[in-house]
């Protein structure tokens, strides 16, 4: 287990409990996420942790590589088992959708842990990505201070541009976004607000549908 899963397997209390001492942050983030949900099918989440997301959105199955995560996730309802997003244990397209929140700074390999997604997709099936944009007016306070923070210091935060990028190369079109925790000050009304596009705000949703051309 490298240092980017220790931190969290060691430290559940403490990264569960944030979302409890940041309620009106964590509620607009399932607010917009909840917008690019299907309404039926199977899901995924990978990067489940400790369920926050996947418990709340109804979503079915999780993975996680940090075992002590999965028991709360259990306990949220979701059948969650140990687990890469750049080798997710299941067969090819088995879910509808695949959601993944605020995971990409942490993964070996962004690009293999999209195909893999892409792999387990059915046929023009949703992968719905959660993330920190790195070039929002929050995102860069984050960036500044992530060494001051004992999980964010091994992250490596994305721009949600890159990530876009990144879905079409791994095989994935259509792509819709929206953000949240916009500007520089989470002690402002305007700041939860949910706008389209992205740009804006620290929190970014971004979808898309697997495309029915192979991708090498």
């Amino acid at each position: 287990m490298n240092e980017r899963v220790s931190v969290f397997d060691k430290n559940v209390e403490e990264y569960d409990r944030w979302y409890d001492e940041n309620e009106r942050a964590y509620q607009t983030e399932l607010e917009v996420l909840r917008r690019f949900i299907p309404r039926e099918g199977r899901g995924l989440e990978v990067g489940v942790g400790t369920g926050r997301f996947g418990g709340p959105l109804g979503v079915d199955a999780g993975i996680d590589p940090a075992p002590n995560m999965l028991a709360i996730a259990r306990e949220r309802g979701i059948k969650a088992e140990v687990g890469t997003a750049e080798n997710i244990p299941f067969e090819d397209e088995t879910f509808d959708y695949v959601l993944m929140v605020t995971v990409d700074p942490f993964l070996e390999d962004i690009g293999a842990a999209l195909r893999e997604i892409r792999r387990v997709l059915k046929p023009e099936g949703t992968i719905i990505v959660g993330m920190l944009d790195r070039d929002s007016p929050f995102g860069k306070i984050l960036q500044e201070t992530r060494d001051e923070d004992k999980f964010f210091r091994f992250a490596q935060f994305s721009a949600a541009g890159e990530m876009i990028d990144r879905l079409r190369a791994a095989g994935f079109d259509a792509i819709r976004s929206a953000q949240t925790l916009l500007g520089d000050r989470l002690d402002t009304e305007d700041a939860y607000e949910i706008r389209e596009g992205y740009g804006e705000g620290a929190f970014v949703v971004l979808s898309g549908k697997k495309s029915i051309t192979q991708v090498g």
